[in-house]
């Protein structure tokens, strides 16, 4: 008899988490139920086996009705355990890098608080200025030295600051007229 297969998603707890951790066990939560075949019903009835601590706290604190809406679940978690006031957030010198947290996790995050702070009652402003404001609080959060490399290379996007390789072969010339990068590849 062959081996059966047993998928199950971990728990997600409050201990390091962070929005893209978040978003992420969501998305296996969901495809651990599509595994399974769970039907609509089951999958939002089995969601608090796998919440600990202070997630399932604030799970346990939701409508009933929310609590059939993975979007609400997800979006309530967020709001309650990830950000008090979204400017604050934000805007705070506390909103840094988390040792345990990649780059691209800490953008995602910044991003999605950029979005909410400047989303207001329905109101919404360009993806231009959303990426503008991520990326401003992206490089003051940052480690120093990974931070003024991006900031000479003036790089137009978050994304780009996010996806830059460090500059292991890369010197920067400053003349008189203008900065230019220069690869130790180049001639």
């Amino acid at each position: 008899m062959a081996p059966t297969l047993k998928v199950t998603p971990s728990p997600l707890s409050s201990k390091g988490l962070t929005i893209a951790k978040m978003e992420a066990w969501f998305e296996k939560y969901h495809t651990t139920a599509a595994f399974y075949g769970w039907s609509s019903d089951e999958i939002y009835k089995y969601v608090p086996l796998f919440l600990e601590d202070s997630v399932l706290g604030v799970y346990d604190s939701m409508t009933p009705e929310d609590k059939k809406d993975s979007n609400k679940i997800k979006d309530h978690l967020i709001q309650r355990l990830l950000t008090k006031d979204v400017f604050e957030d934000f805007l705070s010198s506390i909103l840094v890098l988390l040792p345990s947290e990649t780059l691209l996790e800490y953008s995602y995050d910044l991003k999605r608080l950029a979005t909410r702070m400047l989303t207001v009652e329905g109101t919404s402003v360009s993806d231009t200025v959303i990426d503008g404001v991520a990326k401003g609080q992206f490089l003051r959060g940052i480690p120093q030295e990974i931070a003024s490399k991006r900031r000479v290379l003036q790089l137009p996007t978050l994304e780009e600051c996010v996806l830059l390789p460090l500059l292991k072969n890369t010197t920067v010339m400053v003349n008189s007229s203008a900065a230019g990068i220069r690869s130790q590849q180049d001639p």
